[in-house]
Order: C-alpha cells, then structure tokens, then sequence
C-alpha cells in the first residue's frame, strides 16, 4: 500500500497512517472458514494481488522493473489471480494500463505488464471453464441456495448490491465506518455548501445509526429497527416477482444504491475530476468484488469474509484522501481525525487478539 500509493512528502507521517488503517481490519473474520484457509485464500490474494500491482506504479512512473522483481511479479500475480475476486480487478486493471501505458510509452513499456495480464487473462479462462468449479457450485446450490438457478441477473445484481452494503452499513464494519468518517470531515473542511456537506455525511451517518448506534436508535425509532430487520433478512426478502408488493424489499436496496451514490460524489468532490481519480477507481473496483457475489450461491453463508477486498479498497481511499487532508486541514483538525483512526485501530486490534486468545481457549 505504500508503495502504491503513498506520495514522497510526509512518508514518515503517511506510513503510519498506513499502520493503522491496516490494523483497522477485523482479522477474526478469517477465522469464518478455518484459519489456514480463509487467510491463505484471502490474506495472502490481498496481499500478493497489491504487490503485483507495484510493476504497475513503476511503469507509471517511468522507473525500470528488474528481471528478478519481474519474476516476483508474476509469481504473486500467478498465486492472487487463483482467487475468482481478485482475478476479476487484476485482469481488468493490467488489461487498462497496459493499453494505456502502451498508447503513452510506444515500446518503452515493460515486458512484465504484458506477462501479467496474461497471466490474468489465462486464470481467467481457467475459472471459467475448470470442471471442478462447475460441480461445487452445483453443490453449493442444493446445500446453500436452492433457488439460485431460477433467479435472473437482476435479482442476482440485486442481492449483491444488498448484500454488500448489508455488511458495510448493518454489521459494525470498522474499516467502512472510519473511511466514510475521513471522508465527510474532509469534505466538511473545504465545503460550506449545506447540500454537499449532507451528501458527504448519508454513508457515516447511515452507518452509525444502522450498526453502531443501533442499540439507542433501535429505541428511539421503530423505523430503524424495520430497516434493519430488512437488511439482515435479505435472504428472505429477495427482490422478485412474489415480493414487488412488498415495500420491504426495495428498502435496502434503495438505501444501499442512495449510499453508494453519495460516496461516489464525494470522492469526485474530494479530487476534482473522473480522470486520473484513483479513490474513484479503487472503491469501484472493491464493490465490484463484493457485488459480484450475488451471482454466487454462497452469498448468504460466506458474507463477510468475502468483503476483505472492499474493506481494504475503503481502507486505500481513506489513505488518499488523508493525503488531500493534510495539505489543507488546519493542525488542530488533522490531530484530531488522525487520533480517531489510531484510537480506533488499537482498539480494534485488542479485539482482534481477545478473540484469537479466546477462541483458542475454548478449543
């Protein structure tokens, strides 16, 4: 992540930004699958799908990517592309800035670039066409989902996009929460218009009220605990012909599309323009990884694992917003965003080991 995206003033200060928004993550989720195999088939896609991508940055900026860094670059490339999620956003990323930095660079670009997107090219085909996927998913359709197969792809683009932001705004997720939080306290710093102010604030307050603070909201409003209800049985209210009567069943999806929304706007707010807006494309690429698993039968048992890939996409956001923020926030407000995050990363972190501690007691 840093090498990524980290600009060359306040490394120091930005690497420690780094520090806590990766602690940030709720690690225990890998324990959802067993630990060896929710991390091997998560962590370390994550971890080897970001490092492959530093051929990328060094293309971009002119530097020369060595023989045996290229090598190392196309290993991990080879190993994250094995996972479906993954595979998707490096295709599609290699495939773009190759075209581009070809277009721009003629043939001064690196053979590697091109290794790398057929690397993921060809584990894309093998996804698709392995025999072995085919015959697990139709067991994970008579043990998980059994009306997965009558469903057509709006109902299945429906309950990924529900599904999704069930997880974010629903489920206490911490990594959401902080980077909609860097978010609307940048937007807030430079803008005084009212509008923009609410649209940058709907994704952290629809999160506090529907997760954090749900045990008060719950009480002060019979709404909030409807609302609720409705996002944590998705699985129930699946948007389809039995249920386009039921106001219930466009609920979450309007909130989740209304949240969606806004944070888009507000990343084109944060830089300016669609072009060249890494935060734009970077979030876009996470949803697409959880929104994706609508179109999988293992929607509902396999829920918050599988948002790693989003998660860490907030994460990176948050980070590039928090290089805009330092440039312009006065110091008494970045030493306050910047205590939240630490503060909440610590205690994160505690969790995260009381669990591990915990659950290898009960063992």
């Amino acid at each position: 992540m840093s090498r990524l995206f980290l600009k060359k003033e306040n490394k120091k200060e930005l690497s420690m930004m780094v520090l806590w928004l990766v602690l940030l993550y709720p690690l225990e989720r890998m324990s959802s699958a067993g630990w060896a195999a929710t991390t091997v088939n998560y962590i370390w896609t994550l971890a080897l799908g970001i490092f492959s991508l530093i051929s990328i940055r060094k293309a971009y900026d002119g530097e020369k990517i060595g023989i045996v860094s290229g090598i190392f670059y196309a290993l991990a490339a080879i190993y994250a592309c094995n996972q479906e999620q993954v595979c998707m956003v490096l295709f599609v990323t290699y495939l773009v800035f190759t075209i581009l930095l070809t277009a721009r660079d003629k043939k001064k670009v690196s053979p590697i670039l091109y290794i790398q997107t057929l690397i993921a090219v060809l584990s894309l085909i093998f996804i698709l066409t392995t025999p072995g996927n085919n015959v697990r998913k139709i067991d994970e359709v008579v043990t998980y989902f059994p009306d997965f197969t009558n469903m057509t792809f709006i109902e299945k683009a429906a309950i990924g996009v529900t599904t999704t932001m069930g997880e974010m705004l629903v489920n206490s997720s911490i990594t959401f929460a902080i980077f909609t939080f860097i978010m609307m306290m940048y937007i807030w710093d430079n803008y005084k218009d009212r509008l923009v102010r609410g649209i940058s604030a709907v994704p952290f307050v629809a999160t506090m009220v529907l997760s954090f603070a749900s045990p008060i909201t719950e009480k002060l409003s019979v709404s909030v605990g409807w609302v609720i209800k409705n996002f944590t049985e998705t699985e129930e209210l699946i948007l389809r012909p039995a249920t386009f009567n039921y106001l219930g069943s466009y609920v979450p999806l309007m909130i989740s599309l209304v949240v969606i929304t806004c944070i888009f706007i507000s990343l084109l707010l944060i830089f300016k323009k669609l072009r060249n807006n890494v935060a734009f494309y970077v979030f876009g690429c996470g949803l697409a990884t959880r929104i994706l698993m609508g179109f999988s039968p293992t929607v509902f048992v396999s829920r918050n694992r599988t948002c790693i890939f989003l998660e860490f996409a907030c994460l990176i956001c948050a980070l590039l917003i928090w290089q805009e923020f330092i440039k312009k926030a006065e110091k008494k407000t970045k030493t306050k965003v910047y205590n939240v995050v630490a503060v909440s990363a610590i205690v994160q972190y505690v969790v995260t080991l009381s669990f591990i501690l915990i659950s290898h007691i009960n063992l």
